[in-house]
């Protein structure tokens, strides 16, 4: 079973989200026209 992938905080990471270096996050979806969206916090 592989490692939940973790933030600097140790907190596991949800599929689709990611940890930028200047730690913000950004999330990766596919909307319903099939199209990939991002929002970063």
């Amino acid at each position: 079973m592989a490692k939940a992938r973790k933030d600097h905080r140790g907190r596991a990471l949800r599929k689709g989200e990611i940890q930028r270096k200047d730690k913000t996050y950004m999330y990766t979806y596919t909307d319903p026209y099939g199209k990939r969206r991002y929002i970063c916090e």
